[in-house]
């Protein structure tokens, strides 16, 4: 009878293990699945990446020419810590300004992504010292008051967030 009371708490051991490793096999698949995906998920999808950087105008210049509002521009960006350094091609910056009608207008300057307007690149990247300097750029619209012009904002592709310097 000992022997059969040994048997049957074998059997019931036994009973209860498959269970347990059935659990574990499916937490362990889960666990690995969900780091694999996350793993994955961060090498291909759209990482946002905030710009750190901190720009001012140097000097600037309007004044009308035949009835045009004409800009000459020196925007520096004093440092840039993220990215350290970005290529010529995506580096966006505009002028914000007023309309005389007060509503805010914004002007892309092309030539920004033009190695020659550039002073202080480094293999043809822009980094923190680096001085664009524009001249005889038009705007909409030409008004006498100095109040109009707001701000020159800095945009860099693949980088969330702006940099401005008001004038």
């Amino acid at each position: 009878m000992n022997r059969n009371r040994i048997n049957t708490l074998n059997r019931r051991e036994e009973a209860v293990s498959p269970v347990i490793a059935t659990i574990l096999m499916v937490a362990i698949t889960v666990v690995l699945a969900a780091t694999l995906y996350m793993m994955v998920g961060e090498v291909g999808g759209e990482s946002v990446r905030s710009l750190t950087a901190r720009a001012s105008i140097e000097k600037y210049d309007w004044y009308e020419s035949d009835g045009v509002y004409v800009l000459d521009l020196e925007f520096k960006i004093n440092s840039m810590s993220s990215p350290s350094s970005a290529d010529v091609e995506d580096i966006d910056i505009r002028v914000l300004y007023e309309d005389e009608n007060g509503n805010m207008r914004e002007h892309l300057i092309e030539e920004a992504r033009e190695e020659g307007n550039w002073r202080g690149l480094v293999n043809g990247k822009v980094r923190g010292g680096s001085t664009f300097t524009i001249r005889g750029l038009e705007l909409d619209h030409y008004t006498d008051e100095d109040e109009t012009l707001k701000r020159a904002e800095l945009r860099i592709d693949g980088y969330d967030g702006v940099e401005s310097a008001k004038f």
